[in-house]
């Protein structure tokens, strides 16, 4: 059971900029999480974001290996910040946005984009840990 503190300062945390904390540690169940792109800030690269994080996500510990893809969704944009700065992320031809490979550990604010003006489609972001889905 989690210590009365640990639940007070999770609850902080999620409130702190309304957007939900996911937390992943090595050997996780890859996962899918879903939203809106785009939106009224211009990012340069990476398109128009939210004024805030889509999704936050808490790597617990560090890894060798984890993945970002943006499905489902046309000319969309990953956007990441984290502790070492931003990293931007576009579609090329037919293949999504994605950013793999090693992860330090921290929380890293995870921005969807759009690359169209005023548009905000759909997408699915998965978050994996393996080298290659189904």
């Amino acid at each position: 059971m989690a210590k009365p503190w640990f639940w007070l300062g999770l609850g902080l945390v999620l409130t702190a900029c309304g957007v939900p904390l996911v937390v992943v540690a090595p050997g996780f169940e890859p996962l899918t999480l879903e939203g809106r792109a785009g939106g009224a800030v211009a990012s340069g690269q990476c398109g128009s974001v939210h004024r805030r994080p889509n999704h936050r996500l808490q790597i617990a510990e560090d890894m060798d290996y984890l993945k970002l893809e943006v499905r489902e969704a046309r000319n969309v944009t990953l956007l990441v910040r984290g502790a070492d700065g931003f990293l931007c992320a576009t579609p090329i031809q037919d293949r999504p946005a994605q950013i793999s490979g090693y992860w330090r550990a921290g929380v890293y604010e995870i921005f969807i984009g759009s690359l169209d003006p005023g548009q905000s489609p759909p997408y699915r972001l998965v978050v994996s840990g393996a080298k290659s889905l189904p």
